[in-house]
């Protein structure tokens, strides 16, 4: 036996301990000793080597260290600091209610630009105080409660009294047949007979006892054709269901309640089968109406009148005992909601994405009852039922996976709705969910949460000091991410296609808020940048919409009503920033450039409103208020458009004190020097002394290859009548009045249109008989 003595002493084996180090950009790790290599291999892919760089892992190593400051590692120049909210944080307030104008809706837009400031309030409509005189001669037009209204009654009753005698367009038009005046007394009467029907359905309430349970489509028809649609094409954009669960919750709802005898009483539940089923066979109806392709399996969906669904929908999901304590079952029927308020052309989330914020608060809140968060992915073996109540009652009788697939839609739509508005996430937190956990979710962009919260969070925080650099380098990331891993399927093109536009409307508050930092803090340097980024962002989106409308009819067809809501927003955004650069159009090297973006804008309006302001409301609402806009910038002196605003701005007709209250205070300021120069100077003068110089900030874009290339040029030629050239063309206002006697105007002779004689005053209703387009604008302005 060896004695221990014997034996020399026993060396400890020494660990090698490398240290650890992580990619800022991905989190990737790889060893301090790995020089070789310095950017990871996703950085390279993503073409992100210059802003590649590693950290100590705190994970590794024996004592972990604090995380250095991120920003130490970032170059210099990437300090560029923009203020989303350079002219404040702007709320509007209305009789219906208050509203934040987010900083990236189009009602910031504006307010942040004094440009457009200016052309707003130029092109505003008169405000009537008090109501319309009521006519005796005309007994039809007076109001009426809609509870009141014969099923036998015209829609248009429920438009305002200066719209209510759109059917005397049958009557007095021009009766020709086959002509471009028929037309548009048909595009008249069936978009107020529409919006009217619209406003009905809306404004119709409801209770528990007068519920219409048997206007439901029959069992056959909503097991056979409603339901495997809804399954087949539309269930994977909101995948917020076991299918099987549920079809069979609906299956027992049907054979408890419809057609029962005698008639029972619903449970609490039951009024969130009772909406689902409403939002199905209403969201199927649209997806089938909004697909030019034929589908006579599927046609006799289209013969369900669904008029009254939404209403009902709106009432079971909003009853009171919602806003105390909440199910699985009524938490997924108020997405079923969230989702159908996204692609509904009557109802919508509003003018500002702001109608639906509540709705998503009650999601989450909701959501934080249920238990169902990121501990769903972190823990998921922890989630236990209560052992006090039998397996029927417990929700862990169904896969835990349901609470993830769920948290995973909440996120997504959490994180767009702050990537269109710049409002702070309602769901602050974030993590990486592991590839193998992303089949089950069914939802395409779940695998992005994180770089959309970091997109979303870096504007948030404080929009006032955004880190342009960041922000910019944040969404090329998610950009190309989604580009590599765009799927075949569908929905995924889908929603890959809702996230890139997303992202770039993102990019175009960006870049133009930039634009107007530069000319508020004086950089012209800066400047000869941002105009041409700004318009290379307009024409990206512009290409979007482009490629969509010519190809949507191929690979798009039963998501269209749900993608066409992106594509409004982007229309929408792109129509309201472009004349901020036809007004500064007189800095521009090139003589020409009002004359082309002019085009560019009649181009993207006669597009928007041709496909979507016949079908959307809040598009239909904007055909109007755009309208004059257009007709305001055309009147526009074609070398420097802002001198002829400038001009009027220092008429006697604008010293109003109604309008000197709304003006901005650079042009108060540009007012008081003006009053009180010594030496006459023209407006051009004075404005380039006070607030840019025309001379440091010009800017230099090629107008010739923007000329050369026309957007929607095919489809705009493919179709006779034009809704937006259509619609008023004598519309008058006080500048449009006052235009002709401003000194740096030398032509305002209107554009002659074949529709110029046609006779709106048959809308009118007060006693003077005179119908004025502007009064008629009060009615369409955004109810917040």
């Amino acid at each position: 036996m060896v004695k221990r003595a014997e034996v020399g002493p026993v060396l400890a084996t020494k660990k090698r301990r490398r240290q650890t180090l992580v990619c800022t950009n991905c989190r990737n790790r790889k060893s301090k000793c790995d020089r070789g290599k310095p950017a990871c291999s996703s950085c390279v892919k993503a073409g992100l080597e210059s802003s590649c760089y590693y950290v100590t892992d705190s994970k590794s190593g024996m004592h972990q260290e604090i995380l250095p400051n991120l920003d130490d590692f970032f170059p210099q120049h990437e300090n560029l600091s923009i203020d989303m909210v350079s002219s404040g944080n702007v709320i509007k307030r209305k009789r219906s209610g208050t509203t934040y104008l987010a900083p990236f809706t189009v009602g910031a837009a504006k307010k942040r630009d004094v440009y457009l400031q200016i052309l707003d309030i130029v092109c505003a409509p008169p405000r009537r105080v008090g109501k319309l005189p009521k006519s005796s001669s005309q007994p039809d037009a007076q109001p009426s409660s809609v509870s009141k209204k014969n099923d036998g009654e015209q829609s248009t009753e429920c438009l305002p009294r200066s719209m209510r005698h759109i059917k005397q367009l049958e009557e007095q038009a021009v009766d020709a047949e086959s002509t471009l005046t028929s037309k548009h007394k048909e595009m008249c009467k069936h978009l107020f007979d529409k919006f009217g029907r619209y406003r009905k359905n809306r404004f119709h309430s409801w209770t528990d006892e007068n519920l219409p349970l048997n206007s439901l489509p029959d069992a056959d028809i909503f097991f056979q054709s409603v339901m495997p649609y809804y399954v087949e094409n539309v269930s994977e954009l909101c995948p917020i269901f076991d299918l099987g669960h549920l079809t069979s919750g609906l299956e027992s709802f049907y054979l408890r309640y419809i057609n029962a005898e005698p008639p029972k009483k619903l449970e609490v539940d039951d009024y969130a089968y009772y909406s689902i089923l409403l939002l199905i066979t209403c969201l199927v109806h649209m997806s089938i109406s909004f697909s030019s392709v034929e589908r006579s399996k599927y046609s006799i969906v289209k013969t369900i009148n669904t008029d009254e669904f939404i209403s009902v929908a709106n009432h079971c999901i909003y009853r009171h005992d919602n806003l105390r304590k909440c199910s699985l079952i009524r938490l997924q029927s108020m997405m079923l909601l969230r989702f159908y308020q996204w692609c509904a052309p009557d109802d919508g989330d509003g003018e500002y994405l702001q109608q639906s914020a509540m709705l998503m608060g009650m999601i989450v809140a909701a959501c934080n009852s249920l238990g169902i968060g990121w501990h769903c992915f972190q823990h998921p073996t922890k989630l236990v039922g209560d052992i006090n109540f039998g397996p029927s009652q417990s929700i862990f009788s169904q896969d835990p996976k349901e609470y993830q697939r769920l948290w995973a839609v909440v996120l997504h739509w959490d994180r767009k709705a702050s990537l269109l508005t710049g409002l702070p996430c309602l769901v602050n937190s974030t993590m990486r969910i592991p590839n193998d956990g992303l089949q089950h979710l069914r939802l395409y962009t779940a695998k992005y949460d994180n770089l959309m919260q970091k997109l979303a969070t870096a504007i948030s925080n404080d929009p006032s000091a955004v880190n342009y650099d960041s922000v910019m380098r944040l969404s090329t990331l998610l950009k190309r991410t989604l580009n590599v891993d765009m799927k075949e399927k569908e929905t995924h093109a889908a929603l890959a296609l809702e996230l890139t536009i997303t992202i770039n409307l993102l990019e175009l508050s960006v870049e133009h808020a930039r634009l107007i930092n530069c000319e508020l803090s004086g950089d012209p340097e800066q400047f000869q940048e941002c105009m041409p980024n700004l318009m290379a962002a307009i024409l990206k989106i512009i290409n979007l919409c482009e490629h969509y409308l010519a190809h949507s009819r191929e690979y798009l067809q039963s998501t269209r009503f749900y993608t066409n809501k992106i594509v409004e927003l982007a229309f929408s955004m792109v129509g309201a920033i472009l004349p901020s650069i036809i007004l500064r159009s007189g800095r521009s090297t090139e003589s020409n450039t009002k004359k082309i973006l002019m085009q560019y804008l009649e181009s993207i309006f006669s597009t928007y409103f041709k496909h979507w302001g016949t079908e959307y409301y809040e598009s239909f609402r904007r055909l109007f208020g755009s309208k004059i806009i257009f007709k305001t910038l055309s009147y526009l002196n074609e070398k420097d458009p802002w001198e002829t605003l400038l001009e009027y701005i220092v008429t006697p007709v604008t010293k109003q004190e109604a309008f000197e209250d709304n003006l901005p205070y650079q042009i108060q300021n540009f007012k008081k020097l003006y009053y009180n120069q010594g030496r006459p100077k023209s407006a051009s003068d004075i404005w380039d002394a006070c607030y840019v110089n025309k001379e440091l900030f010009a800017f230099d874009i090629d107008m010739d290859s923007y000329g050369k290339y026309m957007p929607f040029f095919e489809d705009c030629a493919a179709h006779d009548y034009d809704v937006f050239a259509s619609f008023f063309n004598k519309v008058s206002s006080p500048f449009l009045q006052e235009v002709k006697n401003l000194p740096s105007v030398h032509n305002v002779s209107p554009i002659p249109s074949a529709l110029d004689n046609f006779d709106y005053n048959i809308l009118s209703n007060d006693e003077t008989g005179q119908y004025d387009p502007l009064t008629f604008l009060k009615f369409f302005e955004p109810e917040i």
